[in-house]
């Protein structure tokens, strides 16, 4: 018996789920030979140090390439994910959570213990970071020519190389922030020459690329970001995304990613932004906006199991190690003047509190003024 269900677009790829007889399997159906040949790359260099979905075979049939996987979860909705387990603890049902995310940091810390090396950055996997920050890549690709960053009112708006010679006051605090001036730091921070701390991750670790199945055992997908990453890139982007992406931007612009976790959505926390201007040269942004109890939980327990080990052992300032790759994680996956003024504007905030002279990484996770955090219950 052939059975196909679970047919899915997301940007240019295709999933499915393809039964035959017993064997259950995921179908990723890839347009971009380079993006597959990364995937089946990815893959084999992560899989002796990862739980992976068996890959049964991966072939290029005319203008696609096809990998079939096992798959890993019971067909329903709701379920299978890190994303459905974080649902499910805001909902009052942490065990599953608890014990997933504990999991999951336990295998990140004997991994990278394991495989930690410093090395230079072309010896890593650029995806996320020096690709994005080089001339011609994203950066270049959304700001080059100096778009609108921020609309107020009617014909009112500041474009990029205004803020040089413009005061933001975020939450009442003056900052400054010369955007190009910054795009120049990021590139020479994420130089290809300059040497990182690495080790082999999965490399874009989201929500919707961690699992864990009905035992609670994590399992990780998605792998054309896999293989020696920079650990400040892997940290920024879990972290980031507990921060903001999966918190509030995925579920605000890119709904139909939820067709399968629609519970999931729920779990979004919708920002709170004022944006006034203050005179010419000066902007106000006061914002409001914390992850759900269970996003938080999941930051602390990251930066007191993994992140804050990982800076002890290499003898740096975490806030410090991290900036150039939380900054990326800002600018260079959503186009700051493709979103509403609302979460451009708090994203901007973010940003300006990023490179405060008094930043604080607890106050930019959103943890700040919390207790100790205890396991939601």
């Amino acid at each position: 018996m052939i059975r196909v269900g679970r047919y899915r677009r997301f940007t240019a790829n295709r999933t499915l789920h393809l039964d035959i007889g017993a064997r259950r399997l995921f179908i990723k159906i890839n347009p971009n030979p380079v993006e597959a040949a990364a995937e089946a790359t990815g893959y084999r260099r992560i899989r002796d140090h990862y739980r992976l979905p068996t890959l049964r075979a991966h072939s290029r049939i005319g203008h696609w390439t096809i990998s079939l996987y096992d798959r890993h979860q019971p067909d329903l909705p709701d379920t299978g994910l890190l994303l459905d387990a974080l649902a499910a603890a805001n909902a009052g049902e942490a065990n599953s959570f608890n014990h997933g995310l504990d999991a999951i940091l336990q295998h990140y810390t004997r991994t990278i213990g394991a495989t930690i090396r410093r090395l230079p950055a072309s010896s890593t996997v650029s995806k996320l970071y020096h690709d994005r920050a080089r001339p011609h890549g994203r950066l270049d690709h959304y700001y080059g020519r100096n778009p609108i960053l921020l609309r107020l009112t009617g014909a009112d708006s500041i474009r990029c190389a205004d803020l040089r010679e413009t005061t933001l006051m975020v939450n009442g605090q003056p900052r400054r922030l010369d955007f190009y001036a910054l795009v120049t730091d990021l590139r020479a921070a994420l130089n290809q020459e300059e040497w990182v701390w690495a080790a082999m991750t999965q490399g874009d670790p989201t929500d919707f690329n961690i699992g864990l199945d009905i035992d609670n055992r994590p399992v990780w997908f998605d792998y054309d970001g896999a293989g020696l990453n920079a650990l400040p890139g892997e940290i920024a982007c879990f972290l980031w995304y507990q921060r903001l992406h999966g918190a509030w931007l995925v579920p605000r612009y890119n709904t139909e990613a939820f067709a399968d976790h629609r519970k999931a959505l729920a779990e979004a926390v919708e920002p709170t932004v004022r944006l006034n201007r203050l005179s010419r040269r000066a902007v106000a942004i006061d914002y409001q906006h914390r992850p759900s109890p269970a996003r938080r939980q999941a930051i602390a327990q990251y930066l007191m199991q993994l992140a804050r080990p990982l800076a002890g052992t290499i003898a740096t300032d975490l806030l410090t190690w991290l900036r150039p790759y939380l900054a990326m994680r800002i600018l260079a996956v959503y186009p700051l003047h493709h979103l509403e003024p609302r979460d451009a504007a708090l994203s901007l905030g973010l940003l300006a509190d990023l490179y405060a002279s008094d930043a604080d990484l607890e106050h930019l996770l959103g943890l700040t003024g919390q207790t100790p955090m205890e396991p939601v219950s």
